[in-house]
């Protein structure tokens, strides 16, 4: 498991999930085993300052495991083929990215082979580069009004480079 780094299995929910709660629970045992042994130097509210940063990081790791589980739940409750397809886009992306972003803790762990985690940052750019095809689309899927999206970033590629030249980047 900590080898395979083919495309099917690193955009499977399961893997992904898997990955994600492993973290979160490395993490909640960590925690618990400094809170036990700064307990009996610093008292439970010392402790707990003590540790706050670990328990920070195991909570944003336990939000980020109910967020990719709810995400994955809504692609797969999605009825439109073409929405499905770019909400698994979006689903990978956020998974593998978050991955990615976190990699030297799995890695620390061997949960993920240095070969996987290549493989991971490969795919995050593909993916990325995948999501800039659909950016349009999924803008307009959130009915924002075309006096918001005035920025020089929604303009079109075009308009975007004649505005950087102008403004001098």
């Amino acid at each position: 498991m900590t080898h395979r780094e083919g495309t099917d299995h690193l955009r499977d929910p399961q893997f992904q999930l898997s990955a994600f709660r492993h973290r979160t629970a490395k993490l909640l045992h960590t925690a618990a085993l400094r809170l036990r042994k700064h307990t009996k130097r610093l008292g439970s509210f010392g402790a707990w300052n003590r540790c706050l940063n670990h328990l920070l990081a195991l909570a944003e790791s336990h939000i980020e495991s109910v967020i990719l589980a709810k995400f994955i739940e809504g692609v797969q409750r999605c009825e439109d083929k073409e929405a499905r397809q770019s909400l698994k886009l979006l689903c990978d992306l956020y998974a593998l990215e978050r991955i990615w972003e976190d990699i030297g803790a799995f890695r620390n762990e061997e949960y993920l082979a240095p070969n996987k985690a290549k493989a991971i940052h490969r795919l995050v750019e593909y993916l990325c580069f995948e999501a800039r095809g659909a950016a349009k689309e999924l803008v307009d899927a959130f009915a924002i009004p075309d006096a918001m999206l005035r920025a020089p970033i929604g303009l079109n590629a075009d308009q975007y480079a004649e505005y950087t030249q102008t403004v001098g980047f």
